[in-house]
């Protein structure tokens, strides 16, 4: 079986917090949304309101990052307005995200090529502490240090403010030897739809994460990596409707957005908690699950959501959570 290449940029940001008593408890919308107005603040030199009709949005470092839309000469998703972006957010869990505390860590991942606009997302999620983040801006943050993930726990500071910024290459993570049964832990709401309804924990099925976590994979190699081979996909979705949940502890979580456009709360909740399957005989499956840990699944995915963990008794290495300020080894 051959590895599924993509290349992955892993960063996180460390910020000394002001006041945190205005931020909600998962903040992954805020996040997104300050982060795409400062992007186009500092990218943008034609002062469109909309970019499909921009002169420069094939070349324009906001259209690629946050306002993706499909090349001209794209195969897949030919008639969608936008595609996947090359990066998600990597936000602090509520356990994490104390209000009392000074420190707020944000992860930002960075798929295939994406990584060539690195300096742009540094210098935005640089500047964005100055707007504040939260409801009206209420929160300020300032940009302590960003790092890169090495290989498993090891990260290197690349850049402080200011200074210049010295990256590593993006690298595929490597594919682990393929356990026998594996638990997969929902860390943030996973939301999945089958026939426009969102699926719940008490008519969840493996293929509904599989499904959803196989085109994810596959259109961001398509738009974003230099090596891409359509896989057999009915074959694979076939073995994933007969893997069979063995245990299951999941419930649905409500989170909640607020829309500064409609003025008013909307609804971001999903399924978490855990699952455990029998891996036998989905040996074709396993690198998709293993790399899903890094691109999530399902709805909303750029705020942080669908984001898993894979965990089992003969595994070695795994994602790794995100370093505190100053934790680089």
């Amino acid at each position: 079986m051959k590895n599924t290449q993509l290349p992955i940029t892993r960063l996180c940001f460390a910020y000394a917090m002001k006041n945190g008593e205005y931020l909600n408890d998962y903040i992954g919308s805020a996040i997104r949304g300050v982060f795409g107005s400062t992007l186009k603040k500092l990218t943008c030199v034609t002062s469109e309101k909309e970019c499909d009709n921009c002169l420069l949005k094939t070349n324009c470092p906001y259209v690629t990052i946050f306002a993706t839309l499909p090349p001209p000469a794209t195969a897949k998703m030919t008639k969608a307005d936008k595609v996947p972006h090359p990066l998600i957010f990597e936000i602090p869990s509520e356990s994490a995200l104390n209000k009392s505390e000074k420190e707020l860590r944000i992860g930002v991942t960075l798929f295939g090529n994406g990584e060539k606009h690195l300096p742009y997302i540094i210098y935005a999620m640089e500047k964005m502490g100055e707007r504040g983040i939260g409801r009206d801006n209420k929160t300020q943050i300032s940009l302590i240090e960003a790092k890169q993930q090495q290989s498993d726990d090891c990260w290197e500071q690349i850049y402080l403010p200011r200074q210049n910024l010295t990256p590593a290459p993006a690298n595929s993570p490597p594919i682990p030897e393929m356990p026998e049964k594996i638990t997969i832990i929902l860390q943030t709401p996973l939301r999945l739809r089958r026939n426009n309804k969102y699926i719940n924990q008490h008519n969840f099925q493996f293929n509904d994460l599989f499904s959803v976590l196989l085109r994810r994979i596959t259109t961001l190699q398509y738009f974003y990596s230099e090596s891409f081979k359509d896989p057999d996909y009915k074959s694979l979705i076939e073995i994933a409707k007969g893997i069979k949940i063995e245990e299951k502890d999941l419930n649905w979580k409500d989170l909640y957005r607020y829309s500064s456009r409609q003025k008013k709360k909307l609804p971001l909740g999903g399924m978490v908690g855990s699952f455990t399957i029998e891996m036998k005989g989905a040996e074709e499956l396993w690198q998709y699950l293993w790399i899903g840990q890094w691109v999530h699944a399902g709805k909303a995915t750029i705020m942080g959501l669908g984001r898993y963990k894979i965990e089992a008794n003969d595994l070695t290495s795994a994602k790794s959570e995100l370093p505190g300020a100053g934790s680089y080894k």
